[in-house]
């Protein structure tokens, strides 16, 4: 579980870094970026998240935002 604050956005990765995600927005709402695309979550919204480019996310509005993050686990070896 993640909390966003209003102070900054978080960068959830850089660019090439690979990221898989599953996200689900418990309180608030959620603006996430990729690239160029911008969309805005709600309460009781999720969505699954698959790329390389860089991914950053911030409250949209005023109040914070709590979320569920369900990330996979390393491949064992």
């Amino acid at each position: 579980m993640i909390e966003v604050t209003t102070s900054a956005p978080l960068a959830l990765s850089e660019p090439n870094d690979e990221i898989c995600a599953l996200i689900y927005v418990l309180e608030g709402r959620l603006q996430f970026s990729v690239g160029e695309m911008s969309e805005v979550l709600e309460e009781g919204d999720c969505a699954y998240i698959e790329s390389n480019m860089a991914l950053a996310w911030s409250t949209a509005g005023k109040q914070s935002c709590r979320i569920l993050a369900v990330r996979p686990g390393a491949a064992p070896a």
